[in-house]
């Protein structure tokens, strides 16, 4: 067994160190979390804060009134204002955490028999997804409700209209009329809505298990109230930024069952190790390799268990190569339901990769229920295998190409979810979904012709004879299958799929949204743009109410820049070369007489942090389009007609031998100033050609660098985001961080163009590398103190991508919220600047 610790050191060790808990961790041979009965630790000082009239000297008013002004009911506990009545962590009294089972209601824990308990369960699907008013002002969701990405799904064993769902940012929904209407339930102590992984327990029927970039969840009632079994409650470790690029949503979780009552958990957090739990309640940390959290090999993306000889498999995000296979690793001994057999690092585990091919990254394992086969889902360079291992394999062999490619998409080359429904039967999902009845030899497609692309996960009921899947999206018109089910019986290909609708107004608002661009137009309320993860996207012309206009280069609209000299003029992007050219952004009568023009610009692959602000426009010059192409820029003059365009590269930008891939551009008079991953910030005044470092003397720089802004406040304030924070020069001062920090990413800043002081950010979002609770700060002194203006609200829970002031009317805020669409700040009239 691994060395135990409560989960308050091991996150008060976390908090001395200042740094994400990989490094905090590293070197450690096994470090446990037990959180049963445990109250939780002070959370950092960062995020939010009570208000500055009711501060004490230390900044820190302990008593109740701090957080009176729009909060009823709530008190300051533990660096935020929480309402006792029926928070799982604080309940009736700041630290007091209810127990696995129990729920807070009215202040007390109680059990699921409690008169209450009951009420809440009767009257979850009633709850309204709805915003709120807070000290600043009322939060609006905008929507739309048609369906994102969902990672998750399980139905009632009983009734096939009783649907549950996860979703990235979106947190869980649950419809009991086959799709007619979707709500949440209460979700309370769901302190992360970036729903990973939803599963159910195989030994208690009533449970679900909710796995998030986080922690562990679990819920006995369909999701009205969590509890974090997990013992995290500080954002998670950042993803690594090298995994291959199809390995998204990573959530390895795994269930070891020895009988009808016994059975272990296994869970891999972000490059944390293996987890496992004999209880079902609490995890001990096991580091199957030294080096901690900065070993690609104790960051895990796929967990299986062998049922049979109860050996445990993982497969690791190391860097993938042309020469060599995937690293998948598996125990070296059987584990028991006391726990690992071997806890040593460097001797517990061997590497078990003899016939899978070179160039690959496994995206997931499943153990197929016989004491002779195993199989996994790889993706080589070329077509993609099913590898089959004999016995608890040490060996694997391939079968033939997996799947046929019969849709054109490239659907072989983008293998996810993998689920075994016994004999011979596999599926496995890809852009599309194909079932296999001799363990991957050969393949049937089965998707509908209106199944959204992109499968992410399945479910399969053998008592109702049902199968769902789910997809990423049900497209910005809401014309795709968002969820798919099937009639099946083991050994024959699902036949009858049936779509069951996410849209509608009471359809899933659970967009993964990149950015919400705020268009002031010549005439009317503002226009709104979206840019959607998987679903093009969206535009609004009457403030949300609906959208239409399905619009974007790619499925996946990440990267908008309007032109700071024409603002008719618009640049949309997404994956691949294409880019997008609005040329009347503001005076079009409608989303639908929008001017767009595609080109292609060559040698404008962006890398894997996908965001807004990959794209620049001249401040001078509205045709003059700046793109990150990895290390450096491709510099075009957008052509008046024609639909390739043939740009210039500049230099690429390296930082200690190594090049360093942009992830965020900005222009300032004849300036472009460039933010990367891993290497820090750097300006150009020669449009790309060379590069001259910027910003903070950097220690070790930042994983990324989100956003750069400026503003003329105080002589000229300039702004850097990153998932280290928000970093903050004066005038001629120094830099120095002045928000986030201590594992919070700080993603975009927004300044008031009506009150300079007044400054916006956005918190916990880097595309594919940090996932975590969000939320919208403001300042008014230009950074020397924040405010949460989201606490308490569901867009709080998650990422926040973007977040944006109304041109001329700083009565409102937008926020692109991935995994919500967009919501909207009313704050009542327009402020004036303090």
């Amino acid at each position: 067994m691994g060395d135990t610790v409560t989960g308050g050191a091991f996150r008060k060790a976390f908090l001395e160190h200042g740094r994400p808990l990989a490094v905090v961790v590293m070197g450690l041979a096994a470090v446990g979390i037990v959180t049963s009965g445990k109250g939780p630790e002070p959370s950092p000082i960062g995020p939010e804060r009570p208000p500055p009239d009711r501060r004490t000297r230390q900044g820190r008013d302990l008593s109740p009134s701090a957080c009176s002004a729009g909060q009823a009911g709530a008190v300051w506990c533990r660096g935020e204002c929480i309402d006792t009545s029926d928070d799982q962590s604080h309940c009736g009294a700041c630290g007091f955490q209810c127990g696995e089972g129990l729920s807070c209601l009215a202040g007390r824990c109680v059990p699921p028999s409690d008169p209450l308990a009951q009420a809440r369960v009767r009257s979850a699907d009633l709850v309204a997804y709805s915003g709120g008013t807070g000290s600043y002002g009322t939060w609006t969701p905008l929507g739309p409700a048609r369906g994102g990405r969902l990672d998750g799904i399980v139905a009632n064993e009983s009734d096939q209209t009783d649907l549950t769902v996860a979703a990235p940012g979106g947190g869980v929904w649950r419809t009991q009329n086959n799709g007619s209407s979707w709500s949440q339930p209460g979700t309370y102590g769901l302190g992360d809505f970036t729903a990973w992984k939803l599963e159910r327990d195989r030994i208690s029927s009533s449970r679900l298990f909710l796995v998030t970039p986080m922690t562990v969840y679990t819920t006995t009632d369909s999701g009205a109230t969590w509890s974090n079994i997990g013992g995290y409650t500080m954002p998670s470790p950042l993803l690594p930024s090298d995994r291959a690029h199809f390995v998204s949503d990573p959530a390895p979780f795994a269930q070891m069952v020895f009988d009808s009552s016994t059975r272990l958990l296994l869970w891999g957090p972000s490059c944390s190790g293996l987890m496992y739990s004999t209880n079902g309640t609490s995890f001990t940390q096991l580091w199957p390799f030294t080096g901690g959290g900065s070993e690609a090999r104790n960051c895990i993306n796929a967990i299986a268990v062998d049922g049979q000889s109860h050996h445990v498999f993982y497969s690791a995000m190391t860097t993938t190569s042309s020469a060599s296979p995937p690293a998948i690793y598996r125990s070296n001994c059987a584990w028991t339901s006391s726990g690992p057999c071997c806890t040593i690092p460097g001797s517990c585990w061997d590497l078990v990769t003899t016939g899978l091919g070179n160039g690959a990254t496994t995206s997931e394992i499943a153990y197929t229920g016989y004491s002779t086969w195993m199989a996994t889902a790889v993706n080589p360079i070329g077509p993609s295998r099913v590898h089959n291992g004999s016995g608890s394999p040490t060996a694997w062999s391939a079968t033939s190409d997996y799947p046929p490619d019969a849709s054109g998409l490239g659907a072989s080359h983008d293998p996810r979810p993998m689920a075994y429904l016994g004999q011979n039967h596999l599926l496995t999902g890809t852009i599309l979904a194909y079932s296999s009845v001799d363990l991957g030899e050969n393949w049937s497609e089965m998707a509908p012709a209106d199944m959204h692309a992109d499968v992410r996960s399945f479910y399969h009921s053998s008592s109702l004879g049902r199968l769902w899947a789910t997809t990423d999206g049900a497209e910005s018109d809401g014309s795709m299958g968002n969820i798919v089910r099937w009639d099946v019986s083991v050994g024959t290909t699902p036949t009858n799929a049936t779509t069951i609708s996410t849209s509608g107004s009471s359809g899933l608002p659970v967009w993964q949204a990149y950015f919400s661009a705020v268009i002031q137009r010549s005439s009317g309320g503002p226009r709104i743009l979206m840019g959607l993860q998987d679903n093009h996207g969206a535009c609004s012309d009457d403030g949300g109410s609906s959208w239409n206009n399905r619009w974007g280069p790619n499925p996946d609209t990440f990267a908008f820049a309007q032109a700071p000299s024409d603002p008719e003029v618009g640049y949309a992007k997404g994956a691949g070369n294409l880019v997008y050219r609005i040329a009347n952004l503001s005076s079009a009568s409608s989303c639908a007489t929008l001017t767009t023009r595609s080109t292609t610009i060559a040698n404008t692959t962006t890398g894997n942090i996908w965001q807004r602000s990959l794209l620049a426009v001249n401040t001078t010059n509205a045709d003059r389009l700046y793109v990150a192409n990895f290390a450096r820029v491709a510099r075009v003059t957008y052509p008046a007609s024609g639909t390739v365009a043939t740009p210039t590269l500049g230099a690429n930008i390296t930082y200690g031998g190594t090049t360093a891939i942009i992830t965020t551009l900005t222009t300032d008079g004849g300036n472009i100033y460039a933010g990367t991953q891993g290497g820090g910030t750097y300006v150009s005044s020669d449009e790309g050609d060379t590069w001259t470092a910027w910003g903070p003397s950097w220690s070790a720089p930042p994983r990324a660098v989100l956003r750069i802004a400026f503003s003329s406040q105080s002589g000229g304030t300039s702004w850097i985001a990153s998932t280290d924070g928000l970093h903050r020069k004066v005038g001629a001062g120094s830099w120095s961080l002045v928000a986030g920090g201590s594992g919070y990413t700080v993603n975009d800043v927004a300044v008031d163009p009506l009150c300079p002081r007044r400054v916006y950010i956005a918190l916990g979002f880097a595309a594919r590398t940090a996932y975590h609770r969000g939320g919208i700060n403001i300042t008014e002194d230009n950074g020397d103190n924040w405010y949460s203006t989201t606490a308490g609200l569901d867009l709080h829970q998650a990422p926040i991508a973007d977040v944006e002031v109304q041109p001329g009317n700083s009565r409102y805020i937008y926020a692109a919220v991935f995994g919500q669409g967009v919501w909207k700040m009313d704050r009542g009239s327009t402020p004036t600047c303090p």
